[in-house]
C-alpha cells in the first residue's frame, strides 16, 4: 500500500497527469483509454487498467504516459519481467524525444535492485544535461549517488545467513516485531491474526519460551493485554515487569494509535493503560521501546515539531513517574522522510533503527548509532549488504550479548507470511555485550523481602546506569551492566543501611542473596566500591563514585554516625598492617569531611588483620580480608 501511495504520489506530480492537457500522443482515443486507465490505476483495479493501456499504446506506440503508467501497474502486480519490458520498449520507442523516460526507467531499476542497469541510464541522461533543468539534475545526481553507495555496499557484503525459529513461533500468519527478554528466555512478538468475530485480521501479542536450542510452542499473551483491538509493537525493560506496546482505535485512545503500559506483579500482567500526555497525542504514536531500567521510551511519532514525516523521540520518566515532554532526536537520526522502528539496546547508548531518509540499497534501510561522550549521536551507519536489500527493511532487534539480531521477513522461505528469523550479527555491527546479575533483597533479622530501590553507577564516571525497585512480596531484582564496564551498586530501603557490591563480568558469579541491616548501632557495611594500590592508602578515583553516595547519604541522615574501620590480610608485618589500615581509614575519613559530613559524626581506626571475615589461607579469601568498613556507632 505505501509503495501504491508513493508512485500515485510520484506519478501526479511529475507530470500533472490529473489534470494536464499536454500529453506526448494527439490520439485522441488512446488519451481517453489513457484516462480511463489512470481512474482505474486510483481505485487499484489494475488489470482494468493493464488491459486499458495496452489498448491506448496499441493507437498510439509513442505515448510516454501510458509506458510510466502501465509500468506502475506492473509494479503493483508484482510483475518485475513486464516493468523492465515496458520500460525498454518505452526507451527504445521514445527514448530519443523523451529523454526523461531514462530517468524514470532508472528509478524503477533501482527499486528492483539493478543498480548497475540504473546507472547506465542515469549517465545516459547526465551526458544530456543540457536538455534537464536544475531540478532534474538535482534528481539525476541524487539517484546516482544512491547507486554508487547500494554498488559499494554490494561489493563489501556482510555475513548474513537467517536462521527461521519454527513452527513453534512462527505460524501460517504474519508473525513480526520480535522482542527478547535479557536473559534470552522468551520471545514476545506481534501475530497478525483472524479477528473472532468479524472477517478481518488484528493484531495480538504471543510469546515462546526458550527451551535448550530450541523454543516451546507459541502462546498467546492473553488478557487483559490482547483484545478485539489492534495491540502490538512491544518492548520489555530487562527485568521483565513493565511492557509497553501500541494499541490502534481504543475507546480512550488520544490518536488513532497510542503507546500504552502494562506490570508484571503478582505474576499476572496488569490491565494496560494509556501512558498518555505528552507521550500521545491527537496525532499517531507507534513503536516504543524501553531502556534496559524501563525510564527511558524512544518511540515514533508523525507530530508537528519534527525533522521528517515520521520521527524518533524521546521520553523520560521522572521519579515522581512523569514522563517529560519528549524530545525530538534531531539529526543525524531523523530525516526528512520516515524514520522509524527504534530499538535501544541493553548497553543504553546503542541504536537500531529503519530509515527511507538515509540514502542506502533500498526502499528502507536499517542503521546503527552510538550516543557518544560529547552527548550527540553517531552518524547512522548502514547494517550492510545482505541485511539491507533493495526491499523494505523495517526492523533489527539485537539481544543482551550483542551476537544475535532479530527480524522478521517473508523473503527466506516462510511458513505463513512472515516470519521471524534469527542471524549473528556481524562483530562491527554489534553493541555493547551486556549481562545481568539477579538476587533478592531482604530484612537481615526477620528475612521478609524487601521492595527496595537498587541503583547501578558507573565506577569512573559516576553516572546513574540503572535504577529499578525491587519486587515488593519476592524482593527479586535483575540488574543489567555492560560487560567491559566496572559499576558500584547500592541498595537502599527506608530505616535499614545501605549495601554495598562491586558488579564486573569478573566479580560477579551466582545471584546476590542481599540482607539488609537495620539503622541501628553495630549494623556494618562492608564498602565494595574503595580501593586502593598496593601497600598504597591514596584512593583510587574509582573510589570517589561510591563514597559520594555515602556522604549523600550522612547528609540525608544526620542523626547516624559512623566508624570508618580500615582491615588489612596477614601479609607483611602486623606494625605495617596496623598502619596502612588506619591510614586507609583516615583517607575515607578525610573524603567524607570534605564532602560535608561533620566531623563528630565520624571517627577512624585501623585494625590491621585482626577481624579476618575469611580464613587467610587463598588469594581470593585474602582479597575479603582486604576492606574498608562502616559501622553505625550512634542513631
Amino acid at each position: 500500500m505505501k509503495r501504491f501511495v508513493y508512485f500515485l504520489a510520484f506519478f501526479c506530480v511529475t507530470h500533472n497527469v490529473l489534470y494536464a492537457q499536454n500529453y506526448s500522443s494527439t490520439n485522441e482515443k488512446a488519451i481517453a483509454l489513457y484516462k480511463e486507465s489512470l481512474q482505474n490505476f486510483q481505485y487499484r483495479y489494475f488489470e482494468k487498467a493493464e488491459k486499458t493501456l495496452v489498448e491506448a499504446l496499441r493507437r498510439d506506440a509513442h505515448f510516454v504516459e501510458a509506458y510510466y503508467l502501465l509500468a506502475g501497474v506492473y509494479t503493483e502486480l508484482g510483475n518485475k519481467e513486464k516493468i523492465i519490458e515496458t520500460f525498454e520498449t518505452c526507451i527504445e520507442t521514445c527514448g530519443e524525444t523523451h529523454i526523461w523516460a531514462h530517468y524514470k526507467y532508472a528509478y524503477e531499476l533501482v527499486e528492483l535492485g539493478e543498480y548497475e542497469n540504473a546507472s547506465s541510464h542515469l549517465k545516459t541522461l547526465k551526458a544530456k544535461s543540457t536538455e534537464l533543468n536544475t531540478k532534474q539534475i538535482q534528481q539525476v545526481n541524487m539517484l546516482l549517488n544512491r547507486c554508487q553507495i547500494a554498488l559499494n555496499l554490494k561489493r563489501y557484503p556482510v555475513p548474513f545467513n537467517p536462521q527461521n525459529l519454527g513452527t513453534s513461533v512462527n505460524s501460517e500468519h504474519d508473525d513480526y516485531h520480535p522482542t527478547i527478554t535479557i536473559d534470552d528466555q522468551v520471545l514476545i512478538f506481534t501475530s497478525l491474526i483472524p479477528h473472532p468475530q468479524a472477517h478481518t485480521k488484528q493484531e495480538d501479542l504471543f510469546f515462546s519460551i526458550r527451551e535448550g536450542d530450541s523454543w516451546k510452542e507459541r502462546q498467546s499473551i492473553g488478557t487483559p493485554i490482547n483484545t478485539p483491538s489492534n495491540q502490538g509493537a512491544q518492548s520489555i525493560s530487562a527485568d521483565g515487569t513493565r511492557m509497553i506496546f501500541t494499541a490502534c482505535n481504543m475507546p480512550d485512545g488520544f490518536g488513532s494509535c497510542d503507546i500504552y503500559i502494562t506490570e508484571f506483579k503478582h505474576n499476572v500482567w496488569s490491565t494496560p493503560r494509556n501512558i498518555g500526555a505528552p507521550i500521545n497525542t491527537k496525532y499517531w504514536e507507534s513503536q516504543p521501546s524501553l531502556s534496559a531500567d524501563g525510564r527511558t521510551m524512544y518511540f515514533v511519532s508523525n507530530r508537528p515539531g519534527g525533522v521528517g514525516k515520521k520521527d524518533i523521540w524521546k521520553s523520560t520518566q521522572t521519579d515522581a513517574g512523569v514522563w517529560t515532554p519528549p524530545v525530538n532526536l534531531g539529526k543525524p537520526i531523523n530525516t526528512k522522510g520516515d524514520d522509524e522502528s527504534p530499538y535501544i539496546h541493553a548497553d543504553g547508548v546503542t541504536l537500531y533503527f529503519a530509515s527511507n531518509g538515509h540514502i542506502g540499497m533500498g526502499k528502507s534501510d536499517l542503521y546503527k548509532s552510538t550516543f557518544l561522550e560529547t552527548q550527540q549521536w553517531s552518524e547512522p551507519q548502514n547494517l550492510g549488504y545482505p541485511i539491507n536489500t533493495h526491499n523494505e527493511e523495517l526492523r533489527v532487534i539485537v539481544n543482551a550479548q550483542g551476537d544475535k539480531a532479530y527480524f522478521s521477513s517473508d523473503r527466506y522461505g516462510t511458513h505463513g507470511g512472515q516470519d521471524i528469523y534469527v542471524f549473528d550479527m556481524p562483530e562491527h555491527l554489534r553493541p555493547n555485550p551486556v549481562t545481568y546479575v539477579r538476587g533478592v533483597v531482604a530484612d537481615s533479622k526477620t528475612n521478609q523481602k524487601l521492595a527496595a530501590d537498587i541503583e547501578l553507577y558507573e565506577l569512573l564516571s559516576g553516572d546513574l546506569f540503572y535504577k529499578i525497585q525491587a519486587e515488593p512480596t519476592t524482593g527479586s531484582f535483575l540488574v543489567p551492566f555492560v560487560e567491559n564496564t566496572d559499576y558500584a551498586l547500592q541498595i537502599w530501603h527506608q530505616g535499614y543501611l545501605f549495601y554495598s557490591e562491586n558488579v564486573s563480568l569478573e566479580s560477579i558469579g551466582s545471584d546476590l542473596q542481599v540482607s539488609l541491616q537495620p539503622l541501628i548501632i553495630g549494623s556494618t557495611v562492608v564498602l565494595k566500591n574503595v580501593f586502593f594500590d598496593v601497600d598504597s592508602a591514596i584512593l583510587k578515583d574509582e573510589s570517589k563514585t561510591e563514597l559520594n553516595i555515602i556522604a549523600t547519604f550522612m547528609n540525608q541522615n544526620p542523626t547516624i554516625s559512623f566508624e570508618v574501620g580500615g582491615h588489612t590480610d596477614n601479609t607483611g608485618s602486623l606494625q605495617r598492617n596496623l598502619e596502612l589500615s588506619a591510614q586507609r581509614a583516615k583517607a575515607v575519613y578525610n573524603f567524607l569531611i570534605e564532602k560535608g559530613v561533620e566531623k563528630q559524626r565520624l571517627s577512624y581506626k585501623g585494625y590491621a588483620d585482626k577481624k579476618p571475615v575469611a580464613p587467610n589461607d587463598t588469594e581470593e579469601n585474602r582479597a575479603q580480608n582486604r576492606r574498608t568498613e562502616l559501622i553505625i556507632t550512634e542513631q
